[in-house]
C-alpha cells in the first residue's frame, strides 16, 4: 500500500475520533516558482533594468526557480551585488502578498488528493507560515480557485498572525491546538525542520516530506518520515 492510500485508509477506519489531516501550502500543496518567477520578470521589465539580467531572465523559466530568486541567478552567472540587492528588496516586498498568490500552482495529484481526504470524513487543516494580515485573503482565494475544499465543513486555514514570527515557532505553538480537535492521522511538510518537530509531536501519525523546494542546510529528516515527490498514486 502506497503512503496516500495508507492516510485515505487510516482516515476511514479511525472516522470516530475525528481525523485530522494537516498540510502545509508553500512548497507542499502549491508550487511558488511560478509566484517567483512572475517577480523576477516584473523586476526585468522595469525601465533602467541591467541589460545583462534581461539576457539571463531570457533563458529562464519558472521550473528554474528554486528556494532563493537571487541564488538562482547566480548559479545562472549573474553577480552583480547592486543589482541583486535591489531584486531581493523588490521580491521582498512582493512574494508576501496576497497580490502575488495566483502564480502559484497545485503539485501534481494535490487537488485531488486533499479532496479524497476530505470526502473520506477528516478535517483538513492548511498550516502555514504564511501570515494572515499579508496573505490570508490571498491564500483562502488561491485555494479555492484551485479546487481544494476550504470555507466550508471540516476545513480550517491556520496561518501566522505576524509575519515576523518564526515559522517554527508559531507551528509548534499551533500542535497543543491541533491535538485538542481530534485524531491526527498524518502530515505534509517540506522543511525538514517541521517535519521533524511533527515527528516529535505525533508520534502516531504518518509526517510525509515533500521533496520540492526548501531552505538551506536543513536538519536531517527523523528516520520514520516518508519522503514524496508529489500527490499522484
Amino acid at each position: 500500500m502506497s503512503a496516500l492510500s495508507r492516510v485515505l485508509e487510516r482516515i476511514r477506519t479511525e472516522n470516530a475520533k475525528k481525523p485530522i489531516v494537516v498540510f502545509d501550502l508553500d512548497s507542499t500543496l502549491f508550487s511558488t516558482q511560478e509566484r517567483n518567477f512572475a517577480i523576477l520578470k516584473e523586476f526585468v521589465s522595469r525601465d533602467g533594468a541591467v541589460p545583462q539580467l534581461k539576457l539571463v531572465v531570457e533563458k529562464l523559466k519558472a521550473d528554474d526557480m528554486g528556494w532563493n530568486v537571487m541564488d538562482d541567478l547566480k548559479r545562472h552567472g549573474f553577480d552583480d551585488r547592486p543589482t541583486l540587492r535591489a531584486l531581493r528588496n523588490y521580491w521582498f516586498e512582493r512574494f508576501f502578498k496576497n497580490d502575488y498568490l495566483h502564480h502559484d500552482k497545485p503539485y501534481p495529484g494535490a487537488v485531488e488528493f486533499v479532496g479524497d481526504v476530505h470526502q473520506a470524513g477528516a478535517t483538513v487543516y492548511y498550516l502555514s507560515g504564511r501570515d494572515e494580515p499579508n496573505m490570508g485573503e490571498g491564500t483562502r482565494l488561491s485555494l479555492k480557485t484551485n479546487g481544494f475544499p476550504v470555507d466550508g465543513e471540516r476545513t480550517i486555514v491556520r496561518l501566522k498572525p505576524r509575519f515576523e514570527e518564526s515559522d517554527l515557532v508559531f507551528k509548534r505553538a499551533v500542535c497543543d491546538e491541533i491535538r485538542r480537535l481530534g485524531e491526527v492521522v498524518a502530515l505534509f511538510e517540506n522543511e525538514p525542520v517541521n517535519a521533524n518537530l511533527f515527528a516529535e509531536s505525533f508520534p502516531s501519525a504518518d509526517v510525509l516530506f515533500l521533496e520540492t523546494v526548501h531552505s538551506p542546510d536543513p536538519p536531517p529528516l527523523a528516520t520514520r518520515i516518508v519522503r514524496l515527490k508529489d500527490f499522484r498514486r
